[in-house]
């Protein structure tokens, strides 16, 4: 649920310890809720005064609630974390001139072949004050801005993905690479077709959480064929024992699991199927991306 850095103090995991139970019980809640949406309901747009101009959230996603009701889900998923007063916001531009950050996750469901991104986006001092108010301790380094908003898109998963086992759906996390940098992020106007951009106010911090969404069906893939950022759809076995699992479902593959696998399988065993989700274009451009601290400090 969480990462702290050491050495640490007792307020700090009494802090985040507390943010982790506030957490767990507001996807209970957002999990509940999603089971009583009427099938109507979930057919509603999300309220276009959060889109950013020119969004839409493609019709054919629309029938799942946890989609169409993204932004109620976001604005309820951050009030979990006790900041106070969370609200949607006015459309916000980042200054260049100033430092930014940016953290991602995605969602994979697939067997309604969706996969969901989740880009939050703030300016150096928003993190800073987020932190504050998130452990009730001053941060020490810029690093604690760019957790704080790693801890918020944590939480802005766990809702959504409760919503969506709460309608039926099987959803899987992978672990992907978290921090990326905002100064990149006009690169990926062109692959913005299906977003919701929802600015949010923590009283008066401001920060925007930007939602992709993307048809990723199933494909069978031999060993040979996984390329990186591939998602597992199902456990990998050890070859020649079904009992122990080699890749557990929802992994999201790099290099180096790549090259254990094509090592383990050889010969014919390299030519069994796996059922994985290909990532969209979104993934392949922020997997490349570096926060802005890690390259000014080079």
């Amino acid at each position: 649920a969480d990462v702290l850095v050491l050495p640490t103090s007792p307020e700090v995991i009494r802090a985040r310890a507390q943010a982790v139970c506030r957490v767990l019980l507001k996807m209970a809640a957002i999990a509940s809720r999603a089971l009583d949406v009427e099938p109507t309901e979930a057919m509603e747009p999300t309220d276009p005064t959060v889109r950013s101009s020119g969004s839409t959230l493609n019709a054919k996603f629309q029938r799942f609630s946890a989609l169409s009701k993204a932004s109620t889900l976001i604005i309820e998923s951050v009030s979990g974390m006790g900041f106070g007063s969370v609200q949607a916001g006015s459309q916000h531009v980042f200054d260049p001139s100033k430092t930014n950050y940016a953290s991602w996750c995605c969602i994979v469901a697939p067997n309604c072949s969706v996969w969901v991104d989740f880009l939050v986006e703030a300016e150096r001092s928003t993190g800073m004050q987020l932190f504050e108010r998130l452990t009730g301790v001053p941060p020490d380094c810029p690093a604690d801005a760019s957790d704080t908003l790693g801890e918020i898109v944590n939480l802005i998963q766990g809702g959504i993905k409760a919503a969506f086992q709460a309608e039926g759906h099987d959803a899987l996390t992978p672990t992907v690479p978290k921090a990326v940098a905002s100064s990149n992020l006009d690169r990926l106007n062109a692959h913005l077709q299906d977003r919701v951009r929802l600015v949010v106010d923590v009283n008066g911090a401001v920060f925007c959480v930007t939602m992709f969404v993307y048809a990723s069906p199933i494909v069978r893939k031999t060993i040979e064929s996984l390329r990186p950022r591939d998602v597992t759809a199902e456990a990998v076995s050890m070859p020649n024992n079904h009992h122990l699992k080699m890749v557990n479902r929802g992994v999201m593959l790099d290099d180096r699991w790549i090259a254990n696998l094509r090592n383990r399988f050889v010969g014919d065993a390299r030519k069994i199927a796996i059922n994985v989700i290909e990532p969209p274009p979104l993934i392949n451009l922020l997997a490349g991306m570096q926060t802005a601290a890690a390259a000014a400090a080079r």
